[in-house]
């Protein structure tokens, strides 16, 4: 798997991310956590070149919203998981992704369905469990919460 973690750079610009992803088009996994200068532009070249992307780092991108979250979710099918908290997003966002799980930052709130839920800056992970072609399997809010 191939990964490109650069958390807390907060002086990384779009355009150097957008180079970068533009070289990484096999990446599964991203991270950008804290890196606070990124917009959606970054996000829309996530969503041009990297379509094996199944992992999404965003905790603390404060300045990227539902449209460039929206971008990746439909340009890259595997995408699984998603750490937004921290970002400027809102109910709306996974309305086409019904069987979206999320959880809230300690772990202890579950949202069966993330549509129409009261979210914006208490939701810290998103799942999208159809993206997935394993069997079915019941997992505690505790080991959906590991890794974050």
């Amino acid at each position: 798997m191939e990964n490109i973690s650069l958390p807390n750079l907060k002086n990384l610009t779009d355009a150097s991310f957008c180079s970068l992803i533009s070289e990484c088009p096999e990446v599964e996994s991203i991270n950008i956590s804290g890196c606070s200068g990124l917009t959606n532009e970054s996000l829309f070249s996530v969503a041009k070149y990297c379509h094996n992307l199944v992992w999404l780092h965003l905790n603390g991108c404060y300045k990227i919203t539902d449209e460039g979250v929206k971008a990746v979710m439909s340009q890259c099918p595997r995408l699984f998981k998603i750490v937004v908290g921290g970002c400027d997003l809102t109910n709306s966002l996974f309305q086409d992704y019904p069987d979206a799980i999320g959880l809230s930052s300690d772990g202890s709130a579950y949202y069966s369905s993330v549509k129409g839920s009261a979210f914006k800056g208490s939701l810290a992970v998103v799942y999208l469990p159809d993206r997935i072609k394993v069997p079915a399997r019941v997992y505690s809010s505790s080991e959906l919460v590991q890794g974050c």
